[in-house]
């Protein structure tokens, strides 16, 4: 599954983790800027779509095989469409 809430915030490096204990000033702390709001809650409106469309692939995955579709049949149901 795909991470798609990243988009926001840095991920530290073990490093990084080990480094901002000592860190009195908070001189470590790092944020995924945009360019403005705008393109913020773009890239945040995005990004939830596409967890959104994961979920249901993986739904629509999940029933298929209990009905016992093999994968090749929901790809030709979802080719037809």
């Amino acid at each position: 599954m795909s991470d798609f809430t990243g988009h926001l915030y840095a991920k530290p490096s073990l490093a990084e983790g080990l480094g901002r204990t000592l860190d009195i000033g908070a001189t470590f702390d790092c944020y995924n800027d945009s360019p403005s709001t705008e393109e913020a809650d773009f890239m945040a409106t995005v990004s939830d779509w596409y967890a959104v469309g994961a979920d249901l692939l993986s739904a629509i995955n999940a029933y298929a095989s209990r009905v016992g579709f093999k994968k090749s049949d929901v790809a030709r149901a979802r080719s037809r469409s």
